[in-house]
């Protein structure tokens, strides 16, 4: 099957006990050598050989990797071939790896690998995962608030993986800006753009990664500047304005960090946002002195 794997396989034949064998073996919790050469058989099978991946890319194949990940302790090679196989077959087939990953609990303590490519891939499947799963509560509740151990990680790879990441996360769900705007997130990026790396490939990885991070932040920013406006806009006479304004503070001090950020506030900053905010300020003190004339 190794040698299939390496190779294209629309003409061969592999008998069906195979499949069962290599199923057998990623199951054996007793032997780590068989764990890992199924692993690795699947990973690669996964990687090139399409007809015969379609046996494999299963969930109860999916399942047996991820407990191979949350069962093999200190032995990081295994995790990362099961990682890698993981990720492979997310790519071509989501619905089986999501089927899995919508019963089982991701935790935030995935990050504390001190393995560079477990790291990596378990970022990589995050990615993957975060477009379709169910679990939304789980990324923004347990994944964000435990992202900055990636924001600071010496591993520049890791670092442009863990700003890609936010950037699917943002672009999936715009409420898990609220959640970063907590985390070191935005420190790091000041610290990232100064930094070059020795590497140039390295290097054009990470600033590609937070350009289209700082990109995704303008967006958002007027996304979250119109959504005030009309709000603002909105509010009648009678409305509480205390209760109001407790509303809108979270989006103000988003706001804030964004623009008070001098590495993204040239990117957010225009002609556009600056006549909004004056727009928007204009609105809230006109809502204010409303509310004082109510209240005399």
């Amino acid at each position: 099957m190794i040698f299939i794997a390496g190779r294209t396989s629309d003409n061969s034949l592999v008998p069906g006990f195979t499949y069962q064998l290599i199923g057998r073996c990623l199951k054996d919790g007793d032997d780590t050598a068989l764990n890992h050469a199924a692993c690795k058989i699947i990973e690669n099978l996964l990687l090139v050989a399409d007809k015969q991946a379609d046996k494999l890319a299963t969930s109860d194949i999916a399942l047996a990797l991820w407990n191979i990940v949350s069962t093999v302790g200190n032995n990081e090679h295994i995790r990362a071939s099961a990682l890698a196989a993981l990720c492979h077959m997310g790519l071509s087939y989501l619905d089986v790896v999501q089927s899995v990953f919508d019963k089982v609990t991701i935790k935030g303590d995935i990050f504390q690998s001190t393995s560079s490519k477990v790291l990596q891939y378990n970022i990589t499947l995050l990615a993957i995962l975060a477009k379709r799963t169910k679990n939304r509560t789980m990324f923004i509740q347990d994944i964000l608030p435990k992202m900055n151990v990636l924001y600071e990680n010496t591993n520049v790879l890791i670092r442009a993986k863990a700003y890609t990441l936010t950037y699917v996360l943002l672009s999936t769900y715009n409420e898990s800006l609220y959640t970063l705007s907590d985390t070191k997130l935005f420190q790091a990026i000041e610290r990232d753009v100064r930094r070059t790396s020795i590497d140039p490939d390295e290097n054009d990885l990470l600033h590609e990664a937070l350009n289209r991070l700082t990109t995704l932040f303008s967006s958002h920013l007027n996304r979250i500047l119109d959504e005030l406006l009309s709000s603002t806009e909105q509010t009648r006479k009678t409305s509480s304005a205390k209760d109001t304004f407790k509303k809108w503070l979270p989006s103000f001090r988003l706001i804030s960090t964004i623009i008070g950020n001098h590495c993204i506030r040239s990117r957010v900053v225009t002609l556009m946002s600056i006549k909004k905010l004056f727009k928007l300020f204009s609105n809230i003190k006109l809502i204010a002195e409303l509310n004082n004339e109510l209240t005399k």
